[in-house]
Formats: C-alpha cells, sequence, structure tokens
C-alpha cells in the first residue's frame, strides 16, 4: 500500500511540474509561421568568381560578400568549402544554390567608437543588407 501512496504522490508531482509554464520555452507562433512562409528560392549564378578577403576593408567583404559572380554575392556552405572557392578564383563557373536573404543593418548613430568609424558610411534612410547571397550548392568550373 506504501509503495502505491508513493507511486501516487510521485506522478501527482510529475504531472503538475510538467504543466508549470515558468519552465516552457516561449513560443513565438508568428515566427514560426514566417519562416515556414518563406519559399527556399534556388538561383545560378555564372561568371568570373571574385574574392574580397574578410581582413582588407572594403564594402564587399563588410557586406559579407567575401566570394562575387558579378553582382551576386556566394555563401560557401559545407557542401562547397571556401577552400574549393578560393581555387576558383579568377575563373568563369556556375553556381547553385539557394538564395539566403541576409540581414538588414541600421547603421549606428555617430560617436567617436573606433567600431562605428569602421563600418561603410550610408545615405540615411538606405536599406543595407549584410549576409545575403547564394547559399552554394553546386559548383561547376565552365572554363574547364
Amino acid at each position: 500500500m506504501n509503495a502505491c501512496r508513493i507511486l501516487i504522490v510521485f506522478a501527482t508531482g510529475l504531472l503538475f511540474s510538467c504543466s508549470k509554464e515558468d519552465g516552457d520555452v516561449p513560443r513565438e507562433p508568428e515566427k514560426a509561421a514566417e519562416t515556414a512562409a518563406q519559399p527556399t528560392e534556388t538561383k545560378t549564378a555564372e561568371g568570373i568568381l571574385e574574392y574580397y578577403p574578410q581582413d582588407v576593408k572594403s564594402v564587399q567583404a563588410w557586406l559579407g560578400h567575401e566570394f562575387m559572380v558579378g553582382e551576386t554575392p556566394i555563401r560557401p556552405t559545407e557542401a562547397v568549402p571556401a577552400e574549393t572557392l578560393r581555387k576558383m578564383i579568377g575563373r568563369t563557373v556556375k553556381i547553385e544554390g539557394v538564395w539566403n536573404p541576409g540581414q538588414k543593418w541600421k547603421q549606428p548613430q555617430p560617436t567617436d567608437d573606433e567600431a562605428y568609424l569602421q563600418n561603410p558610411a550610408f545615405s540615411e534612410g538606405e536599406i543595407v543588407i549584410r549576409g545575403a547571397g547564394i547559399e552554394a550548392a553546386s559548383v561547376l568550373d565552365v572554363d574547364q
């Protein structure tokens, strides 16, 4: 009989602890719906692969466009790593992958902060997107 009571007390405690909301992860249904609604748009870029190293101050590198084919930024992935793309710099390539829309960036207010001084200047109200580009799923060397 004692084992039965202990089991009932344990089960009741477990039931109440699972029903509390403080331990639950807050859910944001509108973000989940927004993510599900975004189409996975496959894009192709063909042209000469250009490289803008991240350690060199350029607008392309600052925007996260380390690799570009014409005006299209290319993002390395596990399928096509940066090392593979570096071997093809200056060659005509055809790259396919899913388009990553990047993130909006707002220019901070002017201060004496050194980090601010290293940001490129954009006109007020201009929408700046960082990190956009084709997430490379396949690359073909057209020159060969």
